[in-house]
């Protein structure tokens, strides 16, 4: 409230703030800027920063056609000096390139160097994570950043609208053969026993759900564009199924019969009856 005998003061008319970013991530005769950072300053002889590249990815900002290069330096600096405070970006930055076969997500959360989480346990037999790696204050949220890596990342899981009335499951495993998960859901649990490399996966699809279910293709010689998938050891319609580079998925699906989980795989139907 104005204090009494000050009139109001006017609104001001001046428009709404706008922050443009510019990208310029072709590469140049010079060679100051190049396709492999969204940000080569001339100015300062092509310098970048690994902050400026997983940012720009996490935020969507890289020009599909650089994004593989840009992610790859990012990957290729990993979690050097970065610190718990910049390892959610990191890891999100890792999470916006879908051509990775979860082999660099793998690498950055179970790696045992002094930029690692499992430094905090072999250190000081850590129950939670701390303000940095080895040192700060002992327990900090913002530490956590691995459990979206392998939740979002390793696993695949990720909702898909508000409370997971829909949600996807589209694991990237890298080398390893299996991998389960339980996450608590305002619908009920979800949770999923991917096998072979992801090439099988089981999950338990709340009911009042709609689930998007991949599974991998490309291991063992299999080609994405032509393989069978299998949904419940039936073989699924190939109109139904949705082809992505490293993954077949079959969306829309409900909770299983008598609560069963529903099972996706590029594995043939007489190798996994349940």
């Amino acid at each position: 409230q104005p204090k009494p005998n000050q009139p109001n003061k006017p609104k001001s008319n001046q428009p709404p703030i706008t922050i443009v970013v510019i990208v310029n991530s072709n590469n140049a005769t010079n060679n100051k800027q190049t396709n492999t950072s969204i940000c080569a300053d001339p100015a300062v002889q092509g310098h970048h920063g690994i902050y400026s590249d997983m940012f720009a990815l996490y935020l969507g900002l890289v020009p599909e056609a650089s994004k593989a290069n840009v992610w790859q330096h990012t990957v290729d600096y990993g979690m050097n000096h970065i610190g718990d405070y910049g390892a959610f970006i990191f890891v999100q930055a890792l999470l916006s390139y879908a051509g990775d076969d979860g082999s660099a997500m793998l690498n950055t959360t179970t790696k045992c160097d002094e930029f690692s989480w499992c430094i905090e346990w072999e250190l000081y037999n850590a129950t939670m994570t701390r303000e940095s790696w080895k040192q700060g204050t002992m327990s900090h949220a913002w530490g956590t950043a691995a459990i979206p890596g392998i939740v979002h990342g390793i696993v695949g899981l990720r909702q898909t609208s508000p409370t997971f009335a829909s949600f996807e499951v589209k694991p990237t495993m890298g080398s390893l053969e299996s991998v389960t998960l339980r996450i608590p859901t305002p619908r009920g649990s979800i949770r999923v026993n991917a096998t072979a490399h992801g090439a099988t996966v089981h999950v338990d699809v709340p009911c009042g759900t709609a689930a998007t279910l991949c599974a991998r293709t490309g291991d063992n010689g299999r080609d994405g564009s032509s393989s069978n998938i299998w949904l419940d050891s039936i073989r699924v319609d190939p109109s139904r199924i949705v082809r992505l580079p490293l993954h077949a998925c079959v969306p829309n699906l409900g909770c299983g019969a008598a609560g069963q989980p529903r099972t996706i795989s590029t594995v043939d139907s007489t190798m996994h009856n349940q």
